[in-house]
């Protein structure tokens, strides 16, 4: 099973992404865009993992109170002819500092994790060609109240996440 720690985004805060990626589709040519029930920031990318429990016992270890997170824009990168859009977040230490400790304590019990800087960002749409003049996105904050172990599959060849487990934080 196909497998990620992510943060969750509230209705709000998703609404504010959507409507970037409405932006982003009416000033494309083409694009496979993000769908609202995808959106989210992952932590740290598993793959392919059978052992949930030690996943869990890592994501229990994470001490934090809630904290808030904030768009700070958009950018792309160029694959090609074309794009991958995202909207990134302001700097934040203790985003940063989950993220560490959930990749070293995966690390110690076994799990491969890529050794490559944490650069927090939230996909928009991939394989996009984009003829628009520039792409903004409004600023938003949300409070970040729990971490999530999600399941990525394809059901009736949508991709579909999942969440199997949730860490409140408190």
């Amino acid at each position: 099973m196909r497998i990620f720690a992510a943060v969750n985004f509230t209705d709000d805060f998703k609404r504010e992404i959507k409507n970037t990626i409405e932006s982003l589709k009416s000033q494309s040519e083409s694009g496979n865009f993000t769908r609202d029930e995808n959106l989210h920031l992952t932590l740290v990318f598993l793959g392919e993992a059978r052992d949930l429990e030690k996943i869990k016992a890592s994501m229990n270890e994470i001490d934090c109170m809630p904290f808030k997170i904030k768009l700070s824009g958009c950018s792309s990168f160029k694959r090609g002819n074309s794009s991958l859009y995202y909207a990134s977040l302001e700097k934040n230490s203790i985003l940063n500092e989950i993220q560490k400790q959930l990749s070293l304590s995966l690390k110690s019990k076994g799990f491969y994790i890529e050794d490559r800087e944490f650069k927090p960002h939230i996909t928009l749409g991939r394989e996009v060609v984009f003829s628009g003049p520039k792409l903004n996105i409004k600023p938003a904050e949300m409070e970040v109240t729990k971490l999530s172990l999600m399941k990525s599959e394809r059901l009736s060849g949508k991709l579909t996440y999942t969440e199997v487990f949730y860490k409140l934080l408190k």
